[in-house]
């Protein structure tokens, strides 16, 4: 016999009691959990729904992770969850998410690699009219039927593209350019991998000619897709989030600011001591000597610096200024005393 949704419901918030994280935090993805439990009807009533078997597990293996394994980088998971995942992204990355490739190939940045060697004049105008020439090669109902241009009394011509600035796709392309140039010139802080440039570029051929528009059509579908991969990894905090978990990353215990706003959770510390004598008494002596790391639970200080590292890397959007910026903590030792008085610690 299968869990009830109350059964299955009381297993993930007694995880989410128990994490090393201040108040605020933990009640911000309690709320958030309840409200996938629930279904609401009218003012004030709710009935219970089903829940989605794979997110509860997916969730409860990251909150495990934490408690149970005491793997403590599974804490970035959880808080950009909360302060990313949970919340509605911005209108132009679910319209972004909505459009095929196909409606970005006339303004999309492209080059290509034969226009940015030197070459002659005779070669470029080669390789341009082979260009049109692709361009030309469209399907045209005319010639696939085999009617003669002479014979029809109205002249008949091409629809022409126009790129229009102000069209939902070019909007895009520019909120994601801001995006993307903020993360390309960041991209040391922010990830440990090397960020693609903006443009599809195209190679030539052996023969020094543009390749088929099958394989330029295939770039620019990779293109487009690890754009969008770029916006779902990449995702702003809220500035006033930002402030919050950098308030608790260089909070001292003891310190009256705040009122305990930022005190880590108690019930941390004290699942651990139970879990760790638990351990101690019960588990296989072999299983722990081969199996389980002997780890220390961590201080106060300890989760601080996991939360120092976090918010380091964090960005928001200005929304006076339009731009993207960093966290201003960049500093690992914000709010730290000076080791030598003499000497000033860098920003």
């Amino acid at each position: 016999m299968g869990l009830s949704i109350r059964q299955y419901y009381k297993q993930i918030c007694r995880r989410i009691h128990r994490l090393p994280l201040d108040h605020k935090t933990i009640e911000c993805l309690r709320l958030h959990c309840k409200s996938k439990f629930v279904t609401q009807l009218k003012k004030g009533q709710y009935q219970h729904t089903s829940i989605d078997k794979s997110s509860f597990d997916k969730g409860i293996k990251v909150l495990d992770d934490v408690l149970v394994n005491e793997n403590y980088d599974s804490l970035n998971t959880i808080l950009d969850f909360i302060y990313k995942e949970a919340l509605p992204q911005p209108q132009w990355v679910s319209d972004f998410m909505k459009y095929k490739y196909t409606a970005f190939r006339p303004c999309w940045p492209q080059v290509h690699l034969f226009n940015e060697l030197t070459t002659t004049p005779k070669q470029s105008k080669l390789y341009e009219e082979a260009l049109e020439k692709d361009k030309d090669m469209d399907l045209s109902l005319v010639s696939y039927f085999g009617i003669k241009p002479a014979s029809i009394d109205t002249d008949l011509k091409p629809l022409k593209l126009a790129i229009d600035k102000t069209s939902p796709v070019s909007k895009i392309l520019l909120e994601f350019k801001k995006l993307h140039s903020f993360v390309f010139r960041n991209q040391e802080k922010l990830t440990h991998l090397k960020v693609q440039p903006l443009e599809v570029i195209y190679p030539a051929n052996r023969f020094g000619l543009p390749i088929h528009v099958t394989q330029r059509d295939k770039l620019l579908k990779q293109k487009v897709n690890y754009a969008k991969s770029l916006c779902q990894e990449f995702k702003p905090i809220y500035e006033n989030s930002l402030n919050h978990l950098v308030e608790f990353a260089i909070y001292k215990p003891g310190s009256t600011k705040g009122n305990d706003a930022y005190k880590i959770n108690e019930n941390f510390f004290k699942y651990m001591i139970r879990k760790h004598n638990y351990e101690r008494d019960n588990l296989n002596p072999l299983y722990k000597h081969h199996l389980r790391n002997k780890k220390l639970i961590p201080n106060d200080n300890n989760i601080r610096k996991y939360m120092r590292e976090y918010v380091r890397k964090q960005f928001y959007y200005d929304s006076k200024l339009k731009t993207y910026k960093m966290c201003w903590m960049q500093n690992f030792y914000e709010n730290e005393k000076r080791i030598v008085p003499g000497i000033e610690i860098p920003s």
